[in-house]
């Protein structure tokens, strides 16, 4: 092998292992490191309701619209329950402000019927649940954010997971592991 044959291995195997890393890097938990700091109570409101979040989307992919509304109204009462009394007043108007925005959006997907219809409001729930989990630094363990590219006419939709596996809320089982993981928080 000359050296100049030697080089060119030792040069494309240093991009494959460059890529590699930089691959591994998009798929590492991101926790936002200017993430609010609040009391253990508060953590402990905000991640039910995060929980909250993930049975409703879980009744979006049963395709269930009876269980959907029956866990917008779960999550309406673990919104309201979250504590933010021990904290310092611009942090909990901050919580105050980001709550109302998911409030909103569970209140559309409780007041509305047929699954089709409730589907409408998770994309901008779940926009309103990443502004709670990068803003404010409560959760433990990491969160999926998904994509499918399908969703609303191509258009695509996102939504979060506890879990790495793909099971797609807009589409329940017709299309169900359509989707990826876009990041992790």
């Amino acid at each position: 092998m000359t050296k100049r044959t030697l080089l060119n291995y030792l040069l494309l195997a240093s991009v494959v292992i460059y890529t590699t890393q930089a691959c591994q890097k998009q798929q590492e938990s991101t926790t936002p490191s200017d993430a609010v700091a609040i009391s253990d109570n508060t953590k402990d409101g905000l991640t039910q309701v995060l929980q909250g979040y993930y049975q409703l989307k879980d009744a979006m992919v049963a395709s269930d619209s009876m269980k959907v509304k029956m866990a917008a109204d779960s999550m309406m009462a673990l919104i309201e329950g979250v504590d933010n009394s021990n904290i310092e007043e611009s942090v909990s108007t901050l919580i105050t402000s980001q709550m109302d925005a998911v409030r909103f959006n569970v209140q559309k997907i409780a007041t509305t019927s047929g699954i089709t219809a409730q589907r409408e409001f998770l994309p901008a729930l779940t926009t309103n649940m990443i502004e709670l989990i990068t803003k404010f630094d409560f959760n433990s363990q990491p969160v999926y954010k998904q994509f499918c590219p399908m969703a609303f006419d191509d258009k695509g939709a996102y939504w979060l997971s506890a879990s790495e596996s793909v099971l797609n809320p807009y589409f329940g089982d017709m299309m169900l592991t359509c989707g990826e993981v876009k990041e992790v928080y």
